[in-house]
């Protein structure tokens, strides 16, 4: 479940929680992958955060032997998405898949997923900000 989605002070801010149960010998990855309001994906142009190509904030997690809460953070500075100037819509999906995040598949079935509302942000000769409206 996603319980915030925000951007400030260039950044993009997703936070979530979610139950996981198992032997604790098999890791899940949680990814939030950045996409435009018709959810097609914002690729990964320098190869700093990528899933598959894509955009992502990631994070292999191992649960425990019993059933647990837990929560992620993940933070993305606006750059990242290598977009032109003017108006962009972001929404973020979060999914949990099975295995390391390394050897994940964006395209691969999830175990979970969640997607944001979009927000607005338009960019500016110096800089970043929320549209109106």
């Amino acid at each position: 479940m996603i319980t915030e989605f925000r951007f400030a002070d260039g950044e993009f801010s997703v936070r979530g929680s979610f139950s996981a149960v198992g032997p604790g010998d098999r890791s899940v990855c949680v990814a939030s992958l950045f996409a435009n309001r018709e959810g097609e994906p914002f690729t990964d142009e320098d190869g700093e955060l990528a899933l598959s190509g894509r955009v992502a904030v990631t994070l292999t997690y191992t649960p425990g032997t019993a059933a647990g809460s837990a929560g992620f953070t993940h933070v993305l500075p606006v750059d990242q998405l290598h977009v032109s100037s003017g108006t962009h819509r972001v929404t973020v999906t979060t999914r949990i898949s099975g295995g390391e995040c390394g050897a994940a598949d964006a395209t691969a079935p999830a175990l979970a997923e969640a997607v944001t509302e979009s927000i607005c942000i338009v960019r500016y000769p110096s800089g970043w900000g929320l549209c109106r409206g």
